[in-house]
């Protein structure tokens, strides 16, 4: 199969979180403040070339580019998926919305199978921006 064969799996969804952008940025983007909501350690690098390490090691890449309080980019990969594979792409895109709240887009690429799209289309919302969502009303 040559690269213009391959079938594109993605995930492209929309979040309306009651928070200020800087707030929800920072649970994006802040490796101490990711590090609550996802109770594990994590590292999220500064600029592009650094290092990400979320979810306790489950998922490892590489920044892209970051624009503060806009968007973040970078490579995802997890554990599970064999070294021949290559990363998907993850990318966040922050704008305000009504009274305090936040929009976040989320586009998530080159996922490698059909299974892996449909894994991570409820993990978006079930491991990611809802334990966001309630990590913000504890806050």
């Amino acid at each position: 199969m040559n690269k213009t064969d391959r079938t594109e799996f993605e995930i492209h969804k929309e979040y309306l979180i009651d928070a200020d952008l800087a707030v929800v940025w920072d649970c994006l983007a802040d490796s101490e403040i990711s590090g609550f909501w996802q109770s594990e350690d994590c590292v999220i690098g500064d600029k592009a070339g650094d290092k990400i390490d979320l979810f306790g090691g489950w998922v490892t890449g590489n920044i892209i580019s970051r624009k503060e309080k806009q968007e973040i980019s970078y490579t995802w990969k997890v554990i599970e998926w064999d070294k021949q594979t290559p990363p998907s792409i993850v990318q966040y895109q922050l704008r305000e919305g009504k009274e305090n709240q936040t929009i976040v887009t989320l586009s998530h690429t080159h996922l490698p199978t059909l299974e892996e799209q449909n894994s991570h289309d409820t993990g978006w919302d079930d491991q990611f921006f809802n334990p966001i969502r309630s990590y913000l009303e504890k806050a």
